[in-house]
């Protein structure tokens, strides 16, 4: 896999009021840049792809929490170069590498919401699993 590491540098959450009830949770992920990084440890260029990833917490269109995360992931690759000249570009990532890259943002960034919504007494931002009882 060409994703190194993920780095966050912001976190923040809050709760403005009760998230009780009927509440729509969405999550996004979205890259704000990309630029070129020598990584001498590594004897080769790679790519820092900056993002954001959010947790919205919904009650009657009004936002009554949310989670927020910025960060970048550090990519090496063959592909560094199409990547680099699709960003700069079109301002997106080819698909493939976005798909790849987004999938590992939201794995690292959900199980940090997950925690984060549980000290905020907020309702899990992922589904978990749960034991039922056999009839």
């Amino acid at each position: 896999m060409p994703v190194l590491s993920i780095q966050l540098k912001e976190i923040v959450a809050n709760k403005k009021s009760d998230a009780g009830g009927n509440v729509e949770i969405n999550n996004k992920v979205g890259e704000s840049d990309v630029k070129e990084r020598n990584m001498p440890n590594l004897g080769q260029k790679g790519l820092a792809i900056e993002f954001r990833y959010l947790t919205e917490y919904k009650k009657e269109e009004e936002i009554v929490a949310e989670i927020k995360m910025t960060g970048e992931v550090l990519y090496i690759g063959e592909d560094c170069k199409l990547i680099l000249d699709t960003w700069k570009k079109d301002g997106v990532l080819p698909e493939d590498q976005h798909v790849q890259i987004v999938n590992t943002i939201f794995r690292r960034c959900a199980i940090k919401a997950l925690v984060l919504a549980e000290d905020l007494q907020l309702p899990p931002p992922i589904g978990l699993p749960f034991a039922k009882k056999n009839e």
